[in-house]
């Protein structure tokens, strides 16, 4: 079963400042090479302004008020669910942007909360 658990999911071209961030970093992941011109394509493919986003995984976004993407997080999270897909979205906070790296009452609150999402996910499928 595919899962998603979603951290500031929103990575847009309205967005300039978080991708001339994001270009100065090589993120390597299975999902997506954003480091590549066809990883942000693809990424860009996700986009919660218009991208497709129907028949897609059960997804958890989780985001902090103080995130710089905050707004965007909160769009994609609805478009993820009117598109048909299952989806919670966990907020937290006075939390800013990668939150969850810092060893915080909010991290082990987003880390006890994303443990819960993960086990009721899992408890609804055939393994």
């Amino acid at each position: 079963m595919d899962l998603s658990q979603l951290y500031a999911p929103a990575l847009d071209e309205y967005v300039p400042e978080a991708l001339d961030f994001l270009s100065k970093f090589s993120f390597d992941s299975m999902a997506n090479d954003m480091s590549t011109p066809e990883g942000l394509a693809q990424a860009r493919d996700l986009d919660s302004l218009g991208g497709d986003l129907n028949d897609l995984c059960p997804a958890l976004f989780t985001v902090g008020t103080l995130d710089y993407l905050y707004d965007d997080s909160l769009f994609m999270a609805a478009r993820w669910r009117t598109s048909g897909n299952p989806s919670e979205l966990a907020i937290f906070p006075a939390s800013p942007h990668g939150f969850t790296v810092f060893p915080t009452k909010m991290t082990r609150a987003a880390n006890d909360r994303t443990d819960a999402w993960l086990a009721q996910v899992l408890e609804g499928t055939d393994s």
